[in-house]
């Protein structure tokens, strides 16, 4: 998914993280990391661990 393409969350604004995305739905990569916001994105077929 392109990052033009990908659908962010309202409560979610930091572009950064919107690269880092559609980078791992791209590769299909499992992303892990410790912020929520990453799971509004599991409908776009991120695959997301959350970890403490």
């Amino acid at each position: 998914m392109t990052y033009s393409k990908l659908s962010a969350a309202k409560s979610h604004n930091d572009p950064n993280d919107h690269l880092i995305i559609s980078q791992a739905i791209t590769e299909r990569i499992t992303l892990i990391s410790t912020d929520r916001e990453f799971r509004h994105y599991t409908k776009q077929k991120l695959n997301f661990i959350f970890s403490n």
